[in-house]
């Protein structure tokens, strides 16, 4: 059977309930989202104070002060949720100890009495990461504070410890970043850099005017020539210029010029010794290095006499001039007989 009694302690009026055996435990209050339970309290028994609520952020039950001759009463224990209750306040009579503390995000503060509980550690904050179940009323619950409806949104540099759930790149390594043709080039996204004219390869290289960009190559666009190539940052055709014929740095050289991307010599010229020649001189007649006599001169690629000269029977490859030989006045074999001369190609 249980008495109702009252003593006053320590300047206030504590109730208790006492069993036959000795002290017993104080009352507990409890609510679903929040407040701790109040402590009992003790006349000469031990008491321990009120449990903490369920949830919430209830603060930590008041312990029971110790009577003159009883063992001192217990902390309340800290409540448990987002924010931790504080420890309760060991008893200030005998050799209490102190409350313990909290478990939540903050941790419970130290219990007095005549022997201090230690402070409870805070409890380690955590959030949801990238690829987590989700809802938009929930979105703050994300690491990243982003959800896209289902799934909690990653950006870059967010750690996507299921593989997916990035808002920005891709889930590389466990972590959202840029993933392959892409850079980051400013902002909250990765940009493409294969098919991007401002971004062509990497970030910043912006293509010319004329150019496109390709596959992270800037390149002649369909408004340039057929032979259009890139050297340098630059469109040039190479089926015309000759310092860039058919590539980059190729030079025609020797009076060469460019033609459909191939130095060539001008039509009628032929290559000799490096240089573009006429093969219709006396020096090139006919061919490279074919040199035409003092008597003859070249005509249609061939050494033929001069006029007003011919090769006559027995005179080898000598030009004889019928204008003034004696033995061939005016045409071969004709002789100029007696004491007349040839003059003009008339024996006189």
């Amino acid at each position: 059977m249980k008495h109702l009694v009252s003593s006053i302690v320590a300047g206030g009026l504590v109730w208790v309930a006492a069993a036959c055996s000795g002290g017993s435990s104080g009352s507990t209050h409890s609510g679903s989202d929040a407040a701790a339970g109040s402590g009992g309290s003790s006349t000469g028994g031990a008491t321990s104070g009120g449990s903490a609520g369920a949830s919430g952020s209830g603060s930590g039950g008041t312990s029971a002060t110790g009577g003159a001759s009883g063992a001192a009463g217990a902390g309340g224990g800290a409540g448990t949720g987002a924010t931790s209750g504080a420890g309760g306040a060991g008893a200030s009579g005998g050799g209490g100890s102190g409350g313990n503390g909290g478990s939540g995000a903050t941790g419970g503060s130290a219990g007095t009495g005549a022997t201090s509980g230690g402070g409870g550690s805070g409890g380690g904050t955590s959030c949801l990461s990238a690829g987590s179940v989700c809802t938009w009323s929930t979105a703050k619950n994300c690491c990243s504070g982003k959800c896209d409806g289902d799934s909690c949104c990653g950006m870059l540099g967010d750690s996507c410890p299921k593989g997916f759930g990035c808002c920005a790149g891709s889930c590389i390594a466990g972590k959202c970043g840029c993933g392959p043709g892409e850079a980051y080039c400013g902002g909250t996204t990765c940009t493409g850099i294969l098919w991007n004219s401002n971004h062509c390869g990497a970030c910043g290289n912006v293509c010319g005017s004329g150019q496109t960009c390709n596959n992270g190559k800037c390149v002649c666009d369909n408004s340039q020539p057929p032979g259009a190539i890139m050297c340098g940052a630059q469109c040039i055709d190479s089926w015309t210029d000759e310092s860039n014929c058919g590539a980059c740095g190729t030079v025609c050289t020797g009076g060469k010029q460019c033609y459909a991307g191939t130095c060539k010599c001008a039509t009628g010229q032929v290559e000799c010794g490096g240089v573009c020649t006429n093969l219709g001189t006396n020096t090139n007649c006919g061919g490279c290095g074919i040199a035409c006599a003092a008597d003859k001169t070249c005509s249609q690629g061939t050494c033929v006499c001069k006029s007003g000269t011919k090769l006559c029977p027995g005179s080898g490859t000598v030009c004889i001039d019928t204008q003034n030989d004696e033995s061939n006045c005016g045409a071969c074999g004709v002789v100029c007989v007696g004491n007349k001369t040839c003059q003009a190609g008339v024996c006189k």
